[in-house]
């Protein structure tokens, strides 16, 4: 027997091979050998192609693994028998989305430790390990929260600050039986403190705590909403869609009326015709002048821009009223006008009886009645005169259906005094002499000239063409 091995290890070796079930193939020394190199590979193989599975790392801290959960699954299996290329490749398969990209930069031939430093370089925690002490004694139990949940939040502050290398491994006892106690709410507290002071080590304490939680009935009760708030809160959710659905209702509406005022608006006249019918709506009576004008009320009617003429310097287009014709008469002429009309009435009134040296030289007027389109008036028979005239306010007051045309052609009237007479235009009207044989109806053309004192009594004067009629 060899001095190698023994007749028991001879016999071990040989046992063994029986419980695996193996016959290795011995005839020969170079058979045996053989045959252990090519179990050898086999068994590498076998082990190879199986990887270890760790939990999937995204990176997203709500939904995903946390990476102190994902970095310690990958501290323990290191800590196994596989190979490195087996955790690596452990590694790459467990990362997903952008984490899947750290390895990719880093290339195939980087080992584990690359890897693991990159990783904590990004996603590993950046805490101060000031401050994560304090978090640690700041920290307090919360209402929803009960006993072991409480030490699990302790315990997680603490492992940070341990892997930061600021606490040391036999301080933690200490520390988180100290803190664990001082937290807790004051009715858990108050029960606790015996043990407290028999208990050193914290796993007993937290187990102890437990128990005295169960008995005392004690854990944190999940707070339901109540069903009235989810239905009062439906409710409101209701009210404001029907408001808002409302008031989407009365924008539509409102954005329909303001188009059809628009539409309407571009159908109108112009401004300056929406201002003349503002002006018109409102009757009052005035005595117009050569440089003002009037419309009768049946001419409130929409015209076109060129159906208007002015009546002051009778050109179409515009109103007298923004007439900026500069005309040769005054109001000299109205006054003058006026004193003549005066004269001659006060001397018709005067008495033919009266005798005075000169009672043969005046005469009295010669004012006839007449007729105009029906109306009875007084008319001034002048045989000197070439035109036939009314006053502006008879031409209103009675006149006013009759439409005022003018003229075509600039037509000068001097009057006795060499001043020029104004008018505003002429109609045509059926003419009636009360008393005569015929009492025949005659059309006559006049002129519409303003009024002075003596047309408040004589409105018309008639050319001497009438009585050749």
């Amino acid at each position: 027997m060899s001095d190698y091995l023994s007749k028991d290890e001879i016999s071990n070796i040989v046992m063994a091979f029986n419980e695996m079930d193996l016959k290795p193939c011995a005839q020969t020394p170079d058979d045996f050998k053989t045959w252990m190199e090519d179990y050898k590979d086999t068994d590498d193989d076998l082990w190879n192609a199986y990887l270890p599975r760790i939990s999937a790392f995204s990176g997203d801290v709500k939904t995903g693994t946390p990476y102190d959960l994902w970095r310690y699954e990958v501290q323990c299996l290191i800590k196994t028998g596989h190979t490195h290329e087996t955790i690596t490749m452990a590694i790459r398969r467990s990362l997903r989305g952008d984490a899947s990209k750290v390895p990719m930069r880093l290339g195939p031939e980087a080992t584990i430790d690359d890897i693991i430093d990159k990783m904590d370089s990004i996603y590993g925690s950046v805490d101060q390990p000031e401050a994560l002490l304090g978090q640690f004694y700041t920290a307090r139990q919360q209402d929803d929260e009960d006993v072991a949940t409480w030490a699990c939040r302790l315990e997680e502050i603490l492992s940070k600050a341990k892997n930061r290398k600021n606490v040391t491994e036999e301080n933690i006892n200490d520390m988180l039986t100290s803190k664990f106690f001082d937290g807790l709410r004051p009715e858990m507290k108050n029960i606790v403190r015996y043990k407290k002071d028999t208990i050193t080590d914290f796993h007993s304490l937290l187990k102890a705590t437990r128990e005295i939680e169960n008995q005392h009935n004690l854990k944190p009760s999940l707070k339901k909403k109540p069903p009235t708030q989810a239905t009062s809160k439906s409710t409101t959710t209701t009210v404001e869609n029907r408001q808002i659905q409302q008031l989407t209702a009365l924008v539509k509406q409102l954005s329909q009326d303001v188009k059809a005022l628009k539409e309407d608006r571009n159908c109108d006249q112009p401004s300056t015709n929406i201002q003349w019918s503002r002006r018109d709506t409102s009757w009052t009576p005035y005595h117009p002048d050569e440089t003002t004008i009037y419309r009768p009320v049946e001419q409130h009617r929409r015209r076109k821009q060129n159906d208007f003429t002015c009546w002051r310097c009778r050109q179409p287009g515009h109103y007298a009223i923004d007439c900026t014709v500069r005309l040769d008469h005054s109001r000299k002429t109205q006054r003058a006008l006026n004193l003549q009309q005066s004269f001659i009435m006060k001397q018709s009134t005067q008495q033919t009886e009266q005798k005075s040296p000169i009672s043969g030289l005046l005469g009295s007027s010669n004012e006839v009645p007449i007729t105009v389109n029906g109306i009875n008036t007084t008319a001034l028979l002048d045989t000197g005169s070439t035109v036939s005239t009314i006053s502006e306010s008879f031409y209103n007051q009675h006149l006013y259906s009759t439409p005022l045309q003018s003229l075509s052609f600039l037509l000068k009237i001097e009057c006795a005094d060499g001043q020029r007479l104004p008018y505003k235009g002429y109609i045509e009207a059926d003419l009636q002499l009360q008393g005569a044989n015929d009492n025949k109806i005659q059309p006559g053309l006049f002129l519409i000239i303003p009024d002075s004192e003596y047309h408040q009594e004589v409105p018309l004067l008639k050319q001497t063409s009438y009585l050749k009629l």
